[in-house]
């Protein structure tokens, strides 16, 4: 491992670290918001299902693209943006399938029926994680092409931004 190397696998750590601590920040401020109660089990309960199917999808997109285009350190743009736009609308007709079947969820992971305030709850945080996951699945689709590209400080910089936006979007909302 050269110096380059070792530099950059060390801002990486660094730069995921603030990430997913940012990530726990978002946790502690809706817990704040929703309190201590069913209502974070609410929260979670509408994650899992979406997280999972963005995952999958963009996650093996962003691996795909890399191992596909990539050509003496060249990128075919016009298939990078064409895959894009078909991982997005992907990703975006299974979120809307989802949502579709959002009673049949709520049911299995036992939502309350009876409050309907508990489902109001469950709905808008569905809505809200499903939102969340079309700009999650650009930067999983991109992360390993930017990695390849060397633009390290690019998507730390910018992941940091973007959870930044999220914990505002959270407190706005």
């Amino acid at each position: 491992m050269n110096a380059s190397q070792l530099k950059n696998s060390g801002f990486l750590f660094l730069g995921q670290l603030l990430i997913k601590s940012s990530n726990f920040i978002k946790q502690l401020i809706m817990a704040f918001f929703l309190g201590i109660s069913a209502n974070i089990d609410i929260l979670l309960v509408a994650q899992i299902v979406p997280t999972i199917i963005s995952s999958m999808i963009a996650g093996g997109a962003g691996e795909i693209l890399v191992t596909s285009q990539k050509k003496d350190k060249q990128f075919d743009t016009t298939f990078v943006a064409l895959f894009l736009a078909i991982i997005l609308a992907l990703t975006a007709a299974i979120n809307g399938l989802y949502f579709l079947t959002t009673p049949l969820f709520a049911n299995l992971f036992e939502v309350d029926p009876e409050r309907p305030e508990k489902w109001a709850l469950f709905y808008e945080l569905t809505i809200l994680v499903l939102i969340s996951r079309i700009p999650t699945a650009i930067v999983s689709t991109l992360q390993h092409m930017l990695f390849s590209g060397g633009k390290y400080k690019f998507y730390v910089y910018s992941s940091l931004i973007a959870e930044a936006g999220g914990i505002l979007t959270i407190v706005a909302t």
